[in-house]
């Protein structure tokens, strides 16, 4: 799925958790089981209103997602002059949300295959609802940012595991039909964002951006909770065999690495030069620490992230294009409002219109790309036009 933050593969679900029918079987939504050999001559069952509503309340909490990393860029001048915040200050509101999004995801999904998905999913939920509070009543920036940081640990794992879910849900016949139509809340959500938070910043207050987050929360969780049907994940029978599955070392070694790395980042030509010892250091640390964890994750019998993952080119050029999609597309939108606002001396309203090419370029040759790979019968001529094509656009 094509989004805003800088895409994570799902983790595979275990073998042993998810279940243990014969390779050559398939199920159907109902459970029942179908053979590999016959599984494209067999017609989809009806959804029922249960599946139906249930695949709402994940598409809600998909949109809130979106929405809020989208909405924030726009009103973070609104909020560094009311909150009188700095320019680091104000940067990290909007990139701990993201970068807490990022590492949480492939952590959420590990939990999922240890504990079952509908726990950690819940917990997800419920981070972001009281990350959103937060955000709308703060004070002062450090805790705006803390609130950004349970929001991001949420939303995270709101993301990733809404797309594990829904694959629970539905065959691998279908599965990709589902796929695209959660996409349109997604889509809906990241062009939404801009306007909606220039139009809180303008009209009514910045603190809109928060708080409109939970009453879509509190439709989407309660469809979730009472209609989501699954197959029960055969589980350890106590607490401490399930919490024995998690990859503890690689999550540390992922969240640490991630994050020493990014920092630099952040304050390298601002606080201190790109040459300087503070920029460098922690920049070659996080990235050892990163080297690490990819040779820590071979000896793990449930790694976070699975070296198999990487054994085709597909998934490799798959990888190697959302990470140019997000290095690329979450730098616009962190730094455009920016430039518009600080620079240009725009308002809000213009800015989040000075965005719209940019949002809805991006979600409509997602859409187009993903009519056109069945036709064109490959990704790697597609993604090539796509990469040089849109570099080209971009220099210009």
């Amino acid at each position: 799925m094509s989004h805003i933050s800088a895409s994570v593969v799902p983790q595979e679900p275990d073998p042993e958790p998810i279940s243990k029918k014969p390779k050559n079987i398939d199920t159907d939504t109902n459970g029942r089981e179908i053979p590999a050999e016959n599984a494209d001559n067999v017609e989809p069952a009806p959804k029922s209103l249960a599946f139906k509503l249930s695949f709402i309340g994940l598409a809600a909490g998909l949109f809130v997602f979106q929405m809020d990393a989208t909405a924030l860029g726009i009103a973070i001048p609104t909020i560094a002059e009311d909150l009188e915040g700095q320019s680091l200050e104000s940067f990290w509101t909007s990139m701990s949300y993201t970068l807490c999004g990022l590492v949480m995801q492939p952590v959420w999904a590990s939990i999922s295959n240890a504990f079952g998905r509908k726990p950690p999913f819940y917990v997800s939920m419920a981070l972001f609802f009281v990350g959103s509070i937060v955000f709308a009543v703060t004070r002062d920036m450090n805790t705006l940012i803390a609130g950004r940081v349970l929001q991001g640990f949420g939303g995270g794992g709101i993301d990733v595991l809404a797309e594990v879910i829904l694959a629970d849900m539905t065959t691998l016949q279908e599965r990709s039909k589902y796929l695209g139509l959660m996409a349109i809340p997604t889509a809906v959500g990241i062009i939404m964002g801009p306007c909606v938070g220039a139009l809180f910043a303008t009209y009514v207050s910045w603190r809109w951006i928060g708080w409109i987050n939970l009453p879509i929360l509190g439709i989407g969780t309660p469809l979730v909770f009472f209609f989501l049907k699954l197959r029960p994940i055969p589980l350890d029978a106590g607490l401490s065999q399930n919490l024995n599955r998690l990859d503890w070392i690689g999550m540390m070694l992922l969240v640490i690495g991630v994050t020493i790395f990014v920092l630099p980042l952040s304050w390298a030509g601002s606080l201190f030069p790109w040459a300087s010892w503070q920029t460098l250091l922690p920049f070659f640390l996080g990235l050892a620490v990163l080297v690490i964890f990819a040779f820590y994750e071979a000896k793990p019998t449930a790694p976070i992230i699975p070296h198999r993952l990487f054994h085709s080119k597909t998934a490799n050029m798959t990888l190697a294009g959302a990470f140019i999609h997000g290095a690329i597309l979450i730098t616009l939108l962190q730094y455009l409002p920016l430039l518009y606002q600080a620079v240009q001396l725009k308002t809000p309203i213009i800015s989040a219109i000075s965005l719209l090419p940019t949002i809805i370029t991006s979600v409509i040759i997602t859409a187009v790309s993903m009519m056109l790979v069945p036709w064109l019968g490959g990704y790697v001529w597609l993604v090539e036009v796509v990469l040089v094509s849109g570099g080209e656009i971009e220099t210009i």
